[in-house]
């Protein structure tokens, strides 16, 4: 996230507000006696993790679109977890995350039982905390240089189940439409 938080920065300074970025990737994780002990005795973990930031106004149809709030960074992170769970049952809960804004954060909770149970994640009850979703702290956005409200998600990926294979199915000889256009024009 600081450096998603940083893109968000310089893209600012670059006169582009509106920004919708994301990277999945590793983590590396320090294990062993402490993360201060020199040099580390045993190799890092390296989970796979999706993190993702919203900052200025989404894309509009026509004009300017409504600013990103934390529902966006919601519906994303839930996008995230159903593109590699598939229907997996997911309870939004609100909690407290020191990078998020108080009162504005929420923690992504599995059942624990469909998580994988060789890796080690946080627990609320029966459920495996795989991620967080909220509103950048002011003082997070300060010390990143980040101007306005600035949204951010994380999902665990690695601990998820693996939904199956998705099913083709054929193009709809008539296919929809989203949008009606409608002109009046004059006879020349």
């Amino acid at each position: 996230l600081p450096n998603l938080g940083a893109a968000i920065a310089r893209n600012q300074s670059y006169g582009r507000p509106d920004v919708n970025v994301f990277e999945v990737g590793r983590v590396f994780l320090r294990r062993g006696e402490g993360i201060t002990e020199q040099p580390p005795h045993e190799l890092p973990d390296e989970p796979v993790w999706v993190a993702g930031v919203l900052a200025g106004r989404r894309p509009g149809r026509i004009g300017d679109g409504a600013p990103w709030d934390a529902f966006d960074a919601k519906a994303l992170a839930l996008a995230a977890i159903r593109a590699v769970a598939g229907d997996v049952a997911v309870e939004v809960v609100q909690t407290a995350v020191p990078y998020l804004h108080p009162g504005v954060a929420g923690a992504l909770l599995v059942d624990r039982a469909q998580l994988d149970p060789s890796l080690e994640i946080p627990e609320l009850g029966t459920r495996g905390v795989v991620g967080w979703f909220g509103e950048l702290h002011p003082e997070v956005r300060a010390r990143l240089g980040i101007t306005g409200a600035a949204f951010a998600y994380e999902v665990y990926l690695d601990v998820l189940p693996l939904a199956p294979p998705a099913a083709m199915r054929a193009i709809p000889k008539y296919p929809g439409s989203d949008r009606d256009v409608s002109l009046l024009l004059g006879e020349n």
